[in-house]
């Protein structure tokens, strides 16, 4: 069964004696089942690591119409999507069903037949935690086909073994997921104390008068003339995902002027940038320029405003579009298809804010950065607490799947 391979692999480091290694294909069947007739209609999905249910009557435009190409997979089978490689290098890429159903052919199905199902499955986010995928692939390859994946080495403990270490696993991980789920729950409670603090200024201000965004800011600038001949120079690209919620974004892409300038979104240290695609804006994907010490650019799934200073403190814009009385009016404007529904600028730019005298927004500014930075600062302490769990969930499934007691 260990057909000559190493008794080291990078992974996993040195391999017990009672540990045999041999390639994935030895261990599963390849699941190539049509669901011709529409034998089921339960569909599912593979989303963070997980085999999620959908309601096929409610799936969005991006499914297809008929559902007859879609794979029949079983519990305790194991899907993998192991395309978009070069691109995606942060999704987890496996799971196991914990029931009966369809689901794109697009994806790599594997029944185990030779190996504890739930072992298999821990051994493969093993690989996916350690990025082992995307070193299989080579060149332009976006993509692992099963015959690239079933060459898969895969260390295989006695099945006394694979059963301890998973019953183990499942119990200690469940203790972690039950942590976590308490603090994304103190989260929530945080978000939703914030957000309240933050709506109470607007409905306090409703009695002012309102003035429609179009004549407090501008939309989009242009880059600034004197920087357009500096071609060479080199600048910061954020893309979405450093784009944080009206916090200092995360490290972005150094890239060239002259591969940004046409066409992306600019933005400088006196601007307001907003997510504008759906699930970005309705998370409250947003970035205060003056967090920034220097223009960059952002992907163009943002809209861009500049207050007139003279007329609107930009903290309190930023407040506002924080607020639900922009929020919810923006969302309910949203058009598109499925995953892909955008905000309507020439809504933003009809909305009407509250605009006290600037001396008001000045104070209004400071009371909410006063209690917001408190709230942050909790977030920040939260999160922190989350990543090292979510560290010692890694480190686990690593020093159980390699032990050699």
């Amino acid at each position: 069964m260990s057909e000559n391979l190493p008794r080291e692999i990078s992974w996993m480091g040195s391999i017990p004696e009672d540990y045999t290694v041999t390639r994935l294909g030895r261990l599963v069947e390849h699941v190539k089942k049509k669901n011709k007739g529409h034998l089921s209609r339960n569909l599912l999905s593979l989303s963070y690591g997980e085999i999620k249910q959908k309601n096929i009557d409610t799936a969005d435009g991006l499914l297809p119409e008929s559902f007859e190409t879609y794979n029949l997979i079983e519990k305790h089978d194991i899907v993998l999507r192991l395309t978009d490689l070069q691109n995606d290098k942060r999704s987890l890429r496996s799971a196991i069903s914990t029931q009966d159903g369809i689901i794109t052919s697009a994806y790599i199905t594997i029944r185990p037949t030779k190996i504890y199902p739930k072992f298999l499955a821990y051994y493969l986010r093993l690989l996916d935690n350690a990025k082992v995928f995307y070193s299989l692939g080579s060149g332009l390859r976006q993509s692992l086909s099963w015959d690239d994946a079933k060459l898969i080495p895969v260390v295989v403990p006695p099945l006394e073994k694979q059963k301890r270490i998973t019953n183990q696993l499942d119990r200690e991980l469940t203790e972690i997921d039950s942590a976590l789920s308490d603090f994304n729950f103190v989260e929530k409670l945080v978000a939703d104390k914030r957000k309240a603090f933050i709506d109470s200024f607007f409905t306090k201000e409703s009695s002012q008068q309102k003035i429609r965004l179009r004549h407090l800011v501008t939309l989009n600038p242009a880059v600034d003339s004197n920087l357009r001949d500096s071609k060479d120079t080199e600048c910061t690209l954020l893309p979405m995902e450093s784009i944080q919620f009206f916090t200092p974004p995360k490290s972005g892409v150094t890239k060239k002027w002259s591969e940004l300038i046409s066409s992306y979104s600019y933005i400088t240290p006196k601007d307001i940038a907003i997510a504008k695609v759906t699930p970005c804006f309705e998370n409250g994907k947003g970035l205060l320029g003056a967090d920034l010490s220097k223009p960059v650019f952002a992907t163009t799934e943002v809209t861009v405003l500049r207050p007139n200073i003279e007329l609107i403190h930009p903290n309190y814009l930023a407040l506002f579009m924080q607020s639900s009385l922009f929020r919810e009016p923006a969302i309910a404007s949203m058009t598109g298809a499925g995953g892909l529904k955008r905000i309507s600028e020439q809504e933003v730019l009809n909305t009407r804010i509250p605009l006290p005298t600037l001396k008001n927004q000045e104070q209004i500014v400071k009371t909410n950065l006063e209690e917001i930075s408190k709230l942050k600062s909790l977030v920040t302490d939260i999160n922190i607490s989350k990543r090292i769990l979510q560290e010692r969930k890694v480190s686990l499934i690593q020093n159980l799947l390699s032990m050699s007691q």
